[in-house]
């Protein structure tokens, strides 16, 4: 076989792969590092799972949004604003930051349930006890990119602190 069929023959594997899977990927918890889970979802999707917890005659959506929940699962932070967002992050890292519970919040349980790709993980990750960091963000948003990018940076001291990271990715319009 040529090495151009080869080639060819990898890459439609991998296609098939990534079809067959999905966007949704995952690492559990071992030891002492914290669960990642990451989804796409269409901004149809992603609204019509969310606008359950909206409260008030105006439905709207701001991205980026950062989340963290405390070990109880108490909404602590909710924030669109990407430079607050990162400095909460590198708050969390370092250890220095101070969770506020706002306790007519949604829970993270019924948050993690809201969304299709994390339902089969959602109560493992919702009964951890340990601080949960949801970031979502829409492509091609700017703020979103720079958050995205922290968090990236972030992630593996993020996970030796045992928190959990949940990252949504919305598409304006679905994949074609």
């Amino acid at each position: 076989m040529s090495r151009s069929r080869l080639k060819c023959c990898g890459l439609l594997v991998s296609v098939a792969i990534v079809l067959a899977v999905g966007c949704r990927r995952g690492r559990e918890a071992d030891g002492n590092h914290g669960v990642q889970l990451s989804t796409t979802l269409t901004m149809e999707s992603y609204t019509r799972d969310r606008l359950a917890e909206l409260n008030g005659p105006f439905k709207q959506f701001y991205f980026p949004t950062l989340e963290i929940y405390n070990s109880d699962g108490v909404l602590s932070y909710k924030s669109h604003n990407s430079y607050h967002n990162v400095q909460a992050l590198q708050e969390l890292v370092t250890g220095t930051w101070v969770a506020i519970p706002q306790e007519g919040a949604a829970r993270l349980a019924r948050v993690v349930a809201d969304i299709p790709d994390f339902r089969a993980t959602g109560s493992a990750v919702s009964s951890r006890h340990s601080a949960t960091v949801l970031s979502v963000s829409l492509a091609g948003c700017g703020g979103c990119e720079m958050q995205d990018v922290v968090l990236d940076e972030l992630r593996s001291r993020l996970a030796a602190r045992s928190v959990a990271i949940l990252t949504v990715h919305v598409l304006e319009r679905p994949a074609n």
